[in-house]
Order: structure tokens, then sequence, then C-alpha cells
């Protein structure tokens, strides 16, 4: 009980994000070609996680999202329970369950699987095909193929922890998949072109700052990652023996540029380390026993308080009522052809609530002039130039312009800062919806 409580309350809660409403909408059609809302236009890069849902949801005819809400739930804690399986074939009960404990009170854990993020989906599928190639069971490889139906990211990181994996068990059959790998990302570059890699100086891209929750990410503890240097000096002992999981943490972090959510992976890995960190701190000889003590209460302490912080923020974020409500005015008053403007962190919201166009959103794989969106973006909300701001409105046919309180705490310093000054000042734009600090202004002709 103590593993699953924190999935149980992210699920009272109800917490949804941006990605959330992303994975909802497109559960409800998974199969679409081309996606009318996302980046005002553009076609769709095919996932199996909304089929997933939404074969779920017919199955046990329930709602897309109840089916989500209870598939998140299951995925949670299926992959506890796999990791569990998998550390005990190398260690001991003790640093297996220290781990499993770490792992499921770190926000990256709680993120993936309360938010519905299709990482969750293959992270158990990807910890149930270790199962099997422990097992020395053929079905991996039909499994590890399947992997290719999620995405090129998810390729990318099965292919590289899956050459490691195999070099250093000396089990080269499973690199068999491979190729259907290679040929699957051949497949996605053929289809949708070369991913544009957005250049800007983005959360998204701040290794850092995500890595780390304390810093207000989705990450994992500071006090987990000073665990985790301890399990390092532990793991050194034996040199380059473990030069495996040296080599995934490291391939991961990089892989981190491409993909915030891969700090999921990561988590699995150092929580493991972590719990070797303890192991090291308790039986390190100390001269001074009481400093031994302190800094082990001190460490561990601190996961749970990081744990607590993280949570009260995650679940107290402003996607609420209010923000949903004003959404569903704009519903009303709006076509499926209209153009929101907003910043690209709120773009999904947008598209599920509003059932508009959004110029940006955070799906920035194989998103169309990714740079030239953000940077023209950048241009809308920081300029005072009204030509230059009626120059961008009719590049992207910007109808409609949505912000709130804290968006508008977020960008600016200033009230009269950028965009602000020229809602405010220019007969361009006109207010039609001011209530519970939410904002939305109509572009006129």
């Amino acid at each position: 009980m103590i593993f699953v409580l924190p999935l149980l309350l992210g699920r009272i809660n109800n917490v949804f994000t941006e990605q959330t409403y992303y994975t909802l909408r497109i559960a409800e059609n998974p199969f679409i070609k081309f996606d009318q809302f996302s980046y005002g236009g553009r076609p769709h890069v095919f996932s199996a996680w909304p089929v997933i849902i939404n074969l779920f949801s017919r199955a046990l005819n329930l709602s897309i999202q109840t089916s989500a809400v209870i598939l998140s739930v299951i995925l949670g804690t299926a992959s506890i329970i796999l990791f569990y399986l998998i550390l005990r074939k190398f260690v001991n009960s003790i640093i297996s369950l220290l781990s499993v404990l770490i792992l499921v009170f770190s926000p990256s854990y709680i993120y993936s699987f309360v938010t519905l993020n299709d990482f969750s989906f293959v992270a158990f599928f990807m910890l149930l095909i270790i199962i099997f190639m422990l097992k020395d069971n053929n079905i991996a490889i039909l499994f590890l193929s399947f992997i290719s139906l999620f995405g090129i990211i998810h390729i990318i990181v099965a292919s590289l922890l899956l050459i490691i994996y195999s070099l250093w068990r000396k089990e080269n059959k499973w690199l068999l998949v491979l190729p259907f790998f290679f040929i699957s990302v051949i497949i996605y570059l053929f289809i949708y072109g070369l991913p544009e890699l957005l250049w800007y100086n983005v959360a998204e891209n701040k290794v850092l700052i995500n890595l780390i929750s304390d810093f207000g990410s989705f990450g994992l503890s500071l006090f987990t990652l000073i665990l985790s240097f301890f399990g390092l000096l532990l793991l050194w002992e034996k040199k380059y023996k473990n030069m495996p999981i040296y080599l995934s943490i490291i391939f991961l972090l990089v892989m981190m540029n491409f993909s915030v959510n891969i700090i999921l992976y990561l988590g699995f890995f150092l929580s493991f380390i972590a719990a070797l960190g303890i192991v090291r701190i308790v039986d390190t000889d100390w001269k001074i026993k009481i400093i031994r003590n302190s800094i082990f209460s001190i460490l561990i302490l601190g996961i749970f308080l990081s744990f607590f912080i993280f949570f009260d923020n995650f679940y107290t974020q402003e996607q609420n009522s209010n923000v949903i409500e004003s959404l569903k005015f704009l519903d009303s008053q709006t076509t499926n052809n209209d153009v929101v403007f907003t910043h690209y962190s709120k773009g999904h919201s947008l598209a599920y609530f509003g059932e508009v166009k959004n110029v940006m959103d955070q799906n920035f794989i194989f998103a169309p002039n990714l740079n030239e969106r953000f940077s023209d973006s950048q241009d809308f909300l920081y300029t005072r130039d009204l030509n230059k701001s009626v120059e961008i409105v009719n590049k992207y046919n910007i109808n409609y312009i949505w912000m709130s309180k804290e968006l508008k705490d977020e960008l600016w310093d200033e009230e009269n800062e950028g965009l602000q000054f020229l809602l405010e000042y220019s007969k361009k734009f006109k207010k039609i919806y001011n209530q519970n600090n939410m904002e939305i202004w109509r572009v006129e002709d």
C-alpha cells in the first residue's frame, strides 16, 4: 500500500497536465492521419499509446478519461512489481525494496504514471521484456519489435540500451531486432521527414533543471542524487565491471536533451544506485556514529520532503475549473478553423477544451517550422511594435489570444511589457472575456 500510495493520491486528486490533454484528445480517434489543431494543422505522428487507451476503453465500456486513469494505475503498480523482480535477480531483497521505495516517491515516477504519459506504458513494456530476456525467452524479441509503434525516441532508447545489455550479458541474439528498429526509423523519417531540433533556450532542453525536481521540474530529488553519488562509489569498487550502468546513465542524460520524459528511464537506474548509496553509508565504518546517522537521516527525510513539496506544487497548479471555464467559453465563440495564440505550454489545453488551432504546443517532435514558430511566438509576446505584431497575426491567421494571470506572471516582469501593452492600448485587440484571472482577446479586422 505504501508503494501504491503516490499513484492513488494522484488519481484521487484527478490531476491532468498538457500531455494528458493531448493523449486524451488523440485517444478519441487514435488513427487520424492529420491533427487539425496542433501547430495550426499538421500530420499526426502515430503512437500506439492512444490506441491502447481507446481499446481499453471499448473493452471496459468506460469513457476514455476513466479508462486512461485506471490503466495508468495498473501500469504504475505493475512496473513497481517488475522492477522489484528484476532487481532480485542481481541483489538482495533489502536493496530491491529500498530501490522501489525511492522510485515510487520520485517526482519522475509520479508524473509519468499519473499524467497518462506514453513513457509510462513503454517503461512498463521494457521492464516486461527484460523479465523475458532474463528467462531467456525468445518472446522478448517479438515484444521488442512492438516498441517501434511508440515513436522514434523510444526506438533510439531501446536500441542503445539493448546494445549495452547484450554486450554486458554476451547474449547477441537479442540484437536481431536492431534491423527492424532501423527500418522503422527509416519509415518514420520517410513519412514525416527529418525532425527539426529546437535550438532555443526552453525549459524542456535544460538537462540540469529537469534532472532535479527541487528546481521545479518533475525530475529526481536532490537527496536521491546525493545518495546516488555514494552508490556510485560502491559500484566503482569493482571499477569497470559496472560499465553498462555508467554507459546507460550517460546515454540517458544525453537523450534528455531531446525529450525531458527520458528522466523516467533514468529514474529506475538512479533509484537503484541511491539504494546502494544507503548501503554504503550504513556499512561504512564511521568513527563518530552520530555523524553517520545524521547524514543518513537527512538524506532519507529529504527524499520524502522533496516528494511532498512536489506533490503539493503539482496538485495545486493552475489547471482548474476557472481555466476550463474560460476555454469552454472560447469554444462557444470560435469554430474549428479559428487559430488561438497562447504560450506553447498551454497549447494542448486550447486544442482539447477550446477545440481550436494553436500556433504551437509542446509536441515538438516532427513539428512544422519549429524554430521559426518559436521565434515568431517570442517576438509576438515581447514586442511593443504594432506593425510587427500585426505581421505575425497575419502570418499565422491568429483570431484570438488567451492569457491567464499565471502565464502573465511567468512571461513578463512589468504590467505593460510586450504584448500586454498592445492588448491594452491598441484597437487591434478587443477583450471579450475577463473572469477569474483569465483573459480572452479577439483580433479585430
